[in-house]
């Protein structure tokens, strides 16, 4: 019997599927974790678990899209053997709850913050494995939920001292994407992330490019959970494409000059806008 594996993304504002990504914008953690969940397809039943999901969905033999009441029923039945939750630290008791005889994984995209070390009893406790995108992301994340630290001996003082289960995993990028002949735009940057993404900060920097070489322009593409802002809506120099799906935005990278992402503000910890534009010979800025 193939092992069955459930990808809960807690956090998902509205339903997707592998689908999604050649028809709009989808974020990076998003297509990511679609990507993992398609290829262990092959061999093994996945479940990918969406809260906000009002119709369960079957795509082939062994990927199929749920909600959390759907999960939660069938595991009665056919429990799972793997739940790996997307991002979402404070949901690990209730996996613990409700798929006792899972092992629970918890996938982490963004910054490892330091209200983590509040959950660190519980990851122990369930013998949750962390998933981390780099070895940096990783040093954080041990930092924080360090028995050693003096605030997890103040917190939790009667906790075991075994450490919480890490490994590091780097993030992938579809095989489709490979590097092509392309004539370049010496004049086009391009910036496709989430606004919160130091956008604010690398729009200041174009500032000082336009000093230099007022012909430049920047194409700016994001996900579309953040708006922009209006400031810059209506710059001569600005080219706002709204949501492009990931085959759109891989053409724009292929013609730039580069993915100008100069900003200090928002670390980014998720890489695959740096290895998709280098998969293609776009450098990064």
């Amino acid at each position: 019997m193939k092992k069955i594996i459930y990808f809960i993304d807690i956090k998902c504002k509205q339903p997707y599927t592998f689908a999604t990504m050649s028809e709009r914008a989808i974020g990076g953690t998003e297509s990511t974790m679609l990507r993992v969940a398609d290829r262990l397809s092959d061999e093994r039943q996945v479940y990918v678990v969406q809260p906000c999901r009002q119709d369960d969905e079957v795509h082939g033999d062994g990927l199929s899209y749920l909600s959390l009441d759907s999960a939660r029923k069938q595991a009665q039945q056919l429990p799972p053997d793997h739940v790996v939750v997307i991002r979402k630290i404070k949901a690990m008791q209730d996996m613990a709850t409700w798929f006792p005889g899972a092992k629970l994984y918890l996938w982490i995209q963004d910054l490892p913050v330091k209200k983590y070390c509040r959950y660190r009893h519980q990851l122990v406790r369930h013998q949750v494995t962390m998933v981390c995108n780099t070895n940096w992301q990783r040093g954080l994340a041990e930092e924080y939920l360090s028995p050693d630290c003096w605030y997890q001996r103040l917190l939790h003082p009667l906790s075991r001292r075994r450490p919480v289960d890490m490994v590091t995993i780097y993030n992938v990028i579809s095989p489709d994407i490979q590097y092509e002949p392309t004539e370049i735009d010496e004049d086009k940057l391009v910036f496709f992330s989430a606004p919160r993404k130091g956008l604010k900060q690398v729009l200041e920097y174009f500032e000082d490019v336009l000093k230099q070489r007022p012909q430049t322009k920047l194409y700016i593409a994001n996900p579309g959970y953040q708006a922009m802002g209006p400031k810059w809506v209506d710059h001569p120099n600005l080219i706002n494409l709204g949501s492009l799906s990931n085959k759109e935005v891989i053409r724009h990278v292929r013609e730039a000059f580069c993915v100008f992402y100069p900003q200090t503000m928002l670390p980014e910890t998720f890489g695959v806008v740096y290895a998709e534009a280098n998969t293609v010979g776009t450098p990064v800025l």
